[in-house]
């Protein structure tokens, strides 16, 4: 198997999207990813034809760096291995691949970046998707439409970040920086959507549009205004912008039970499929600095 560098953009995300591949594989997130680390799209060949591929994110550490593909490779299972041991050759000091499909070689992962479930539900009509939601959800949407929360697209960050940067200080979590979210909001396929409420933003969220996919990535609440319940009827909206542009699933991201409780269960008021994705796994390169990495998380995880 040969390995090559993609540089088409239709060529990546055609290829993708044939293989179901979200968001984080897309040329567009790449791009975005490119601002803040290097982002390598690697395909493996036969022929002329490419049959595995893998967008990898190099995430550095103290002693070197190692690739990291969410969510991937993408393509045919039985050449995946291949693709890896020729990707191996970047001589990085490992590989974390978090895989759509499970991969039975490697090491289990000591840590993975994306979420292991997630929470997925197909799109249909405005009268089907209200009836598929939970009666507490469908109050929800219901009293933020009396309350006159109007749902707005916008481009001004300023309308996300205050109220994200509050969530932060109320619950103790660490946050992207805003020039992340700048560099977001000017990505081609994310939308920032805004629930106004007597001219002040109650709720955002940003949404990544891709293949037949919308996925919800962040989102903030003016927590002043909590009980007027505008992230319900601004994720409905959302679920219906994306029915009538031609997207049949719409992703909650990650849930959680033990971690997110109250996330979770505002998500799971909508319905949908819940998901679970197979184990992330580390494919070791250089093997003394990968026992490094082994005995500095074998150390953390004791603190």
């Amino acid at each position: 198997m040969k390995i090559k560098e993609i540089s088409d953009k239709k060529i990546w995300n055609d290829i993708v999207i044939k293989n179901q591949g979200n968001f984080l594989q897309s040329w567009q997130w790449g791009d975005f990813k490119s601002h803040f680390q290097k982002v390598t799209r690697l395909a493996g060949f036969d022929g002329d034809k490419p049959i595995v591929v893998c967008q990898f994110f190099t995430e550095k550490l103290p002693f070197g760096s190692y690739l990291y593909g969410p969510y991937a490779p993408l393509g045919e299972v039985a050449k995946i291995k291949d693709f890896l041991i020729e990707v191996k050759k970047k001589k990085k000091c490992f590989l974390l691949i978090e895989p759509l499909k499970e991969l039975s070689f490697g090491k289990p992962a000591f840590l993975r970046h994306q979420p292991k479930k997630s929470l997925i539900k197909k799109l249909s009509d405005r009268k089907k998707l209200l009836s598929g939601v939970e009666k507490d959800t469908r109050y929800s949407i219901k009293r933020a439409t009396r309350e006159g929360v109007e749902i707005i697209r916008s481009t001004d960050i300023s309308n996300f970040y205050p109220l994200l940067k509050s969530a932060s200080k109320r619950h103790g979590f660490n946050i992207y920086s805003r020039e992340y979210f700048e560099k977001l909001i000017e990505t081609d396929n994310i939308r920032l959507f805004v629930a106004m409420h007597k001219k002040e933003v109650a709720a955002a969220t940003f949404v990544s549009f891709f293949g037949k996919r919308a996925t919800y990535l962040h989102a903030g609440m003016n927590y002043e205004k909590r009980k007027i319940c505008a992230s319900s009827l601004l994720n409905y909206e959302i679920m219906n912008f994306a029915y009538e542009n031609g997207f049949e699933e719409y992703d909650f991201w990650g849930i959680d039970e033990k971690k997110m409780p109250g996330v979770t269960k505002f998500k799971k008021g909508f319905g949908g499929k819940e998901v679970v994705y197979p184990p992330a796994r580390d494919i070791p390169i250089k093997k003394m600095k990968y026992k490094l990495y082994e005995k500095a998380h074998s150390v953390k995880s004791k603190l």
